[in-house]
């Protein structure tokens, strides 16, 4: 289901019934409604197609639940913060927060690595820090900067 026309019909079908999505986003806090804003099938044809060309064997195609969560993680929750923090709004920006902390932690390359140094993972917030600090300062060839790659040197 990740090949990008089926991905782009979703998304124009959650486009077609997104009245008032804004409105919807900043009424629910928990991720199980969020994910019900965002759950979205493509339309009838996608049942039986991959691509345009070819058919394939029925099966209704729908975003699932790491792909859902994605969508909590690299949109909803820095929308939620954004606005909070441009409206005062110090609640909307402690629910992005706590809807974070709610989400499993992703999985990936980078958090694959972080794994294999023994890094602890809870929940969406700490995978969502490992690749900030990746990003700051391991990329950034920073370590000696970083409290987590100044341990790593002392102890080698």
């Amino acid at each position: 289901a990740n090949f990008p026309q089926v991905r782009i019909a979703q998304l124009a079908n959650l486009i077609y019934r997104s009245a008032h999505m804004f409105s919807r986003i900043l009424e629910h806090a928990e991720a199980a409604e969020l994910r019900h804003i965002f759950d979205c099938n493509a339309s009838v044809f996608w049942d039986t197609h991959y691509t345009f060309e070819e058919h394939s064997t029925r099966k209704k195609k729908h975003l699932g639940e790491e792909a859902m969560n994605i969508i909590l993680i690299n949109t909803v929750v820095p929308f939620l913060f954004l606005y909070g923090k441009s409206h005062m709004r110090y609640d909307m920006q402690d629910r992005a927060i706590e809807l974070l902390e709610s989400l499993k932690p992703e999985t990936n390359t980078i958090i694959k690595g972080w794994l294999t140094l023994g890094a602890p993972l809870r929940h969406a917030a700490d995978t969502q820090a490992l690749m900030e600090l990746k990003k700051t300062y391991c990329e950034q060839h920073a370590c000696l900067q970083c409290a987590v790659g100044l341990k790593i040197l002392k102890n080698a």
